[in-house]
């Protein structure tokens, strides 16, 4: 993978940057221990390790912006997929809200229907009772009428025979 790669490219050139620092202050350091000048020999241990220092930094530094590169595009990526994924839920939120909207305006309606229907019920059952009521009065009068015509028929076919 190219990550490796990049990774592996600084870890290398982190490595010799330290191989190639070290070289120039050993050759520093010696130079000053033995208390002298320094000479083109000196110049020289000093010219080789400082080019592969410049050398092994710009590597370096080549890799630790790919490496940014690579992060950042990986970090935009991210946010890509979270807003998009915000955006998703926020519309299902909106769609979820809606639809519960919808469904307390149902509950509504069908709560006032209800009403309606146990009112209308409620009415019926009264009108019923009222029938009812009228409806053993009649049968309660019929029956009285119906004991009085038959004494009364009876009265008549005794006087009748009476007579």
């Amino acid at each position: 993978m190219v990550l490796d790669e990049w990774i592996k490219d600084s870890e290398t050139a982190t490595n010799r940057i330290t191989k190639s620092a070290r070289k120039i202050v050993d050759c520093i350091e010696q130079v000053a221990y033995e208390g002298r000048r320094v000479d083109s020999h000196d110049m020289s241990c000093l010219v080789q390790p400082r080019n592969e220092l410049l050398l092994h930094v710009e590597i370096a530094m080549r890799a630790g912006r790919e490496l940014c590169r690579w992060a950042s595009s990986i970090q935009q990526q991210r946010d890509q997929v979270l807003t998009n994924y915000l955006t998703q839920t926020q519309t299902r939120e909106a769609t979820l809200a809606a639809e519960v909207q919808r469904l307390i305006e149902k509950l509504d309606r069908m709560e006032v229907d209800l009403e309606l229907t146990q009112r209308q019920l409620n009415e019926q059952q009264n009108e019923s009772q009222k029938k009812n009521t009228i409806h053993e009065s009649v049968e309660s009068l019929k029956g009285h009428l119906q004991r009085q015509l038959r004494q009364r028929e009876s009265e008549c076919s005794r006087l009748v025979l009476c007579h």
